[in-house]
């Protein structure tokens, strides 16, 4: 095998990986189906060297995606969703509640309800000393 052929697969391979990640959200599942795709490959050339390579790019593949992950995932060291496929729900728990104008006045979080107001008392969200009652 040429080597630059070689080092082109590689570098195929961390692109195309970044990019499937961005789509799909599930470096585990990227890995998979680049080990399947270089599998297949290495069974229609009949090469067992090809086995070997297509295990490194699907571990390759699945590290650059779960690498891309942390990097496009701030909050990956509080809220690791990284190794599991991500969907379009969040597992945070908090609600805002937002007026016409785009300002978050309340939040309620788990059981809490949280009111971001100026007054001391009265809650934008109508509710009286509402700073983290649970109900």
């Amino acid at each position: 095998m040429n080597l630059l052929v070689f080092f082109s697969i590689v570098f195929a391979t961390i692109i195309f990986a970044i990019i499937f990640e961005r789509i799909i959200n599930c470096p585990i599942l990227i890995g998979f189906a680049f080990f399947s795709i270089f599998l297949i490959i290495s069974a229609i050339f009949n090469s067992t060297i090809l086995v070997i390579v297509s295990i490194a790019l699907g571990i390759l593949a699945f590290i650059v995606a779960f690498l891309d992950c942390i990097f496009k995932n701030i909050k990956f060291f509080r809220n690791s969703q990284c190794l599991g496929c991500d969907c379009e729900n969040n597992s945070d728990s908090t609600l805002s509640i937002v007026n016409s104008s785009g300002k978050v006045v309340a939040r309620i979080e788990d059981n809490n309800i949280i009111c971001n107001d100026n007054n001391d008392d009265n809650c934008s969200c109508g509710i009286k000393n509402c700073r983290n009652r649970r109900y």
